[in-house]
C-alpha cells in the first residue's frame, strides 16, 4: 500500500491564552479601548520598532492615538483580527486594517500583534510586527491620500 504524505492542519488555538488574545483583539477591533485596557497588566510593555511604551495607560495611549489618527485621516476604517496561534503564555494575532479615503481609494494593511500573557491571564507584553514591504506600501498610500504620517506605534 502506498500512502501519500499529508500536511496536518495547524493546531487551533486553545485554552486560556487564546481566549485572552481573542478578547483583546475583539476589543481593539470594536474600538473599545476601556475593555482592552482591562486586559493589560499594569506593567505591560508594547514594542513597535524603536518605540517602547511601559505601563497599561501608555499602551492604551498608543492605540488611542492610532485610532484618532485613522478616524481623522480616512473616511472609513475597519479592522478585523484573528488569533493565529496561542500556547504557553504567548499568542499571535493577525490584524487586517482597511482604510478608505474618498473618492474610493482603499488600502488593506496586514500586520500582527505578538502577545505575552501572564499566569493571571493579563497581557504583559505586545510586539507589533509588520513586513517591511507592507509597511512601505502603507506609508505610500497615506502620502498619496494627503494624510499626515501615522503616529509612532501604529504598527508600521
Amino acid at each position: 500500500m502506498i500512502t501519500q504524505p499529508h500536511d496536518s492542519p495547524p493546531a487551533a488555538p486553545a485554552g486560556a491564552d487564546a481566549a485572552v488574545a481573542s478578547a483583546f483583539a475583539a476589543a481593539l477591533d470594536r474600538g473599545d479601548l476601556a475593555a482592552a485596557a482591562r486586559m493589560l497588566a499594569p506593567d505591560c510593555e508594547c514594542r513597535d520598532g524603536g518605540l517602547l511604551a511601559r505601563g497599561d495607560a501608555a499602551v492604551i495611549a498608543i492605540y488611542r492615538a492610532a485610532a484618532s489618527w485613522s478616524e481623522r485621516g480616512f473616511d472609513d476604517v475597519r479592522q478585523a483580527s484573528e488569533v493565529e496561534s496561542a500556547a504557553a503564555g504567548r499568542a499571535r494575532v493577525a490584524v487586517t486594517t482597511m482604510l478608505m479615503r474618498m473618492p474610493g481609494r482603499w488600502h488593506r494593511l496586514r500586520h500582527a500583534r505578538e502577545l505575552a500573557i501572564g499566569a493571571d491571564g493579563r497581557i504583559t507584553g505586545i510586539v507589533h510586527v509588520c513586513d517591511p514591504a507592507a509597511a512601505s506600501a502603507f506609508r505610500a498610500f497615506v502620502q498619496v491620500c494627503g494624510v499626515p504620517p501615522p503616529p509612532p506605534g501604529l504598527g508600521v
